[in-house]
């Protein structure tokens, strides 16, 4: 079967979510995957959409050379393994400058938005920082924001992340809890304002 990730992302995002990890020292790890490629590396079995509808983790029998290349024929199910993979995939919102994105990483954003504010709130922000969206539930990442954050911000200023319960539908339900409160329609902008006036009507 011939397999095209750009038309079944759901598999890439699927892999993502079980195998991917947030590494405390990506460069240490890299090194480490060099002189033991089986440290982290991982199999699959990708869907052929008769008897496997999706990526299953492909069980090592002991003894067997994990990351020797699966025999793929005609009919043979096809495989793919993940090595450094695993953790270099989420070192983009870190060091995304590693793929060749000119911009800060995800902490030095956050120290960028919270400088765009009034200096007299900057402590009360660093100390309630909180983690939503559905990459924050990598392991490890909360650590490792926690971590580079407290390098960017101040020493003097305590720095505090929190994680919701549900991070994938918490900032869904910030926005419902602000659009029931009786103040909401006058800082809200209607449709025909944005369109006359853009995001700053005078």
């Amino acid at each position: 079967r011939s397999l095209n990730v750009m038309n079944e992302t759901y598999i890439v995002e699927y892999l993502k979510e079980k195998a991917c990890f947030v590494s405390g020292d990506a460069a240490v790890d890299l090194k480490a995957t060099r002189k033991d490629r089986k440290k982290f590396a991982v199999e699959y079995v990708l869907p052929d959409n008769v008897d496997i509808f999706r990526p299953q983790e492909k069980e090592q029998k002991p003894g067997a050379d994990q990351l020797q290349a699966p025999v793929q024929s005609r009919y043979s199910a096809q495989s793919v393994i993940l090595n450094h993979e695993r953790f270099m995939v989420p070192e983009v919102f870190f060091t995304p400058a590693d793929v060749g994105i000119k911009q800060a990483g995800i902490a030095e954003v956050v120290m960028q938005a919270v400088e765009e504010t009034h200096k007299a709130l900057h402590e009360l922000q660093l100390s309630n920082v909180l983690l939503v969206g559905g990459s924050s539930q990598f392991p490890g990442f909360v650590e490792r924001f926690r971590t580079e954050l407290r390098k960017v911000a101040p020493s003097h200023f305590p720095v505090n992340v929190h994680v919701p319960e549900n991070p994938l539908t918490c900032a869904w339900h910030g926005g419902k809890m602000m659009a029931c409160t009786p103040d909401f329609s006058e800082m809200a902008t209607t449709k025909q304002d944005y369109e006359e006036h853009g995001c700053s009507p005078d």
